[in-house]
């Protein structure tokens, strides 16, 4: 049986970047092999090879667009975590506490 903290991780696991898979994403944007990634995460992978993470199949460019949508999911689920972590503890959380600088 999955322990709690376990089960946690794997619901929240989307808000993190694929290549590392540990940390919440920030700025995520889509490579060329579809998914989204974390950008800081994605470039160095890059600047290393030129194929997918994910897939290990070539990629065919060095684009790289911002993934607005996934990025709006990210902010409302911190969000709510924030606030139901704030409802919990009684000490207000700020966004600011939680965001690692680019």
């Amino acid at each position: 049986m999955m322990s709690h903290a376990w089960m946690a991780i794997a619901e929240y696991r989307w808000l993190c970047g694929g290549i590392s898979g540990r940390d919440v994403m920030h700025n995520p944007v889509i490579a060329a092999d579809g998914h989204t990634y974390e950008r800081r995460a994605i470039r160095r992978w890059m600047c290393e090879r030129m194929c997918s993470p994910l897939t290990n199949e070539p990629l065919e460019s060095n684009m790289l667009r911002p993934d607005n949508d996934k990025r709006n999911k990210i902010q409302q689920e911190l969000n709510k975590l924030r606030t139901e972590a704030d409802d919990t503890t009684g000490i207000k959380t700020s966004a600011e506490d939680t965001h690692e600088e680019d």
